[in-house]
């Protein structure tokens, strides 16, 4: 907050979390920085600055760093003053998931003391800026531990005006509005360039997909195994996401509708890696199948229309031999939301929770009526009771893509593919979740079976508020009102 005294920061109007990780001499361990990364997440931190950095990667470091980028934060770390000394990497800007950031002087070139590297993604100052002190005044240091506030600030400025994007949208649009330096695009010096916060909010009032991708990388079908069957844990990467819970993959333009879209509380997690499989046209796509969704790659459409739902709910009804043509007619019903196609009304509680999800096209905030209509489908059974897991009785209403259902507590989307599997590929994913997997832990939320554990403040994708996330066993994720 702007105090009218000293300094005012890049982000007046943020709040600031401020987590204790070093001690009074400025050193500290890597467990200690982790636990706050583990805490500063837990706690709800969208950005996380880390004006700090070591020669050493430890698996303790990388995995916090994982945990905290794998649910939606944006990290952001100084790249280290050691250059005229070995120019080693420092940790944990070295990572692939944090934003490293190096520092530039009163002429706009990279200091002599900044680390560069490939690993390097943008510049900011980091000579004779006005700061607080350690004797609680005011001073002009030196270093890159003074560069990383000022992208993490400027993330926030972003966040502020669009808090609809995912954190990869936010560091897309701090390199790509940053003014090239050195050699034309990225370098190992200044990265995508130095920080410009005035055309950083320019671009994110009109951001539409990142124009730093070239092309759209398709996704790329396994091969060598069945699609279903679990992968071998794989390093975490701005265009890869290992997910230990169900030991598959998400990456490339998948991960990024996924992101954008919603995340777990929306898709759940993905249950297959990408393959080849037959649309409902004949046509052959490269699929992946989620917990309550299944993407197709559409590579002639512009993003978002790229990626595309199928209508998963007719297909698993079709499997089950029933079909949703002879199921009762509803009709127009007073106070609902009518749908002349399927001649079947949308109520509450379903109604609300329809209109409050949905996919993201506009970027403002609330769902418009064909935000919702594509994430959801129109209806195609009236609420009825059926049995989820044997013994189980609930009211369900089964849509075009997912189907939903109500407890006491509120409405929530029932887990459809893991309890089915497409029957052109003949993968068999009955032991997927018969398996030991690894505890529960740290919000984590799954359709798989497993114990209860704490809610989330945070999950990959858009915000969601902390009384509306929480765990349930068996095949549901609610969102309780």
């Amino acid at each position: 907050h702007d105090n009218d005294k000293g300094i005012a920061g890049m982000c007046w109007g943020c709040r600031i979390l401020p987590v204790k990780v070093l001690n009074a001499r400025g050193s500290g361990d890597d467990a200690s920085v982790a636990r706050g990364i583990y805490w500063a997440t837990d706690a709800g931190a969208r950005i996380i600055n880390l004006s700090l950095g070591g020669s050493r990667e430890s698996q303790t470091l990388r995995e916090a760093v994982a945990y905290a980028h794998n649910r939606g934060v944006l990290i952001v770390a100084a790249s280290g003053n050691s250059r005229q000394q070995d120019n080693s990497v420092s940790y944990p800007a070295g990572y692939a998931e944090v934003l490293a950031v190096g520092g530039t002087g009163n002429t706009d070139l990279i200091t002599g003391f900044s680390n560069t590297g490939d690993h390097v993604d943008l510049a900011a100052p980091s000579v004779g800026l006005w700061t607080t002190t350690l004797d609680d005044g005011y001073g002009p240091p030196n270093g890159t531990s003074f560069s990383s506030p000022y992208v993490a600030g400027a993330a926030g400025l972003i966040w502020t005006l669009r808090p609809d994007l995912t954190s990869a949208d936010v560091k897309c649009i701090l390199e790509a509005s940053a003014d090239d330096k050195g050699a034309p695009g990225k370098d190992a010096e200044y990265g995508w360039g130095r920080l410009n916060a005035f055309k950083a909010v320019q671009l994110a009032g009109s951001y539409n997909g990142c124009p730093l991708d070239q092309g759209q990388a398709a996704p790329a079908p396994v091969s060598g195994q069945p699609a279903f069957d679990p992968v071998a844990p794989a390093q975490n990467t701005a265009d890869l996401i290992y997910f230990t819970e169900t030991q598959h993959t998400l990456r490339g333009e998948f991960k990024r509708y996924w992101e954008r879209h919603g995340g777990l509380p929306i898709f759940g997690y993905p249950i297959s890696e990408e393959f080849i499989e037959t649309g409902s046209d004949g046509q052959p796509y490269v699929v992946q199948y989620f917990e309550r969704h299944r993407f197709e790659w559409h590579p002639q459409n512009a993003a978002p229309y790229n990626v595309q739902l199928s209508r998963l709910g007719d297909d698993i009804l079709r499997q089950q031999g029933r079909s949703w043509y002879d199921f009762p007619k509803t009709g127009s019903v007073p106070n609902c939301l009518y749908f002349d196609a399927t001649e079947q009304s949308l109520c509450e509680p379903f109604l609300s929770y329809w209109r409050n999800s949905g996919l993201e096209f506009d970027g403002l905030p609330g769902k418009r009526y064909d935000e919702s209509l594509a994430l959801f489908g129109q209806p195609i059974s009236p609420p009825q009771m059926e049995e989820i897991a044997p013994g189980v009785q609930v009211t369900v209403q089964w849509f075009e893509r997912p189907r939903s259902k109500t407890t006491a507590t509120g409405c929530c989307l029932v887990c459809l593919a893991t309890n089915w599997r497409p029957a052109s590929t003949g993968a068999d994913r009955s032991s997927l979740f018969a398996t030991p997997r690894r505890t529960l832990g740290r919000g984590d939320s799954t359709c798989g079976g497993g114990p209860s554990v704490a809610p989330r403040r945070l999950t990959t994708g858009p915000r969601i508020p902390a009384d509306l996330s929480t765990y349930t066993v068996k095949v549901l994720l609610t969102l309780h009102k």
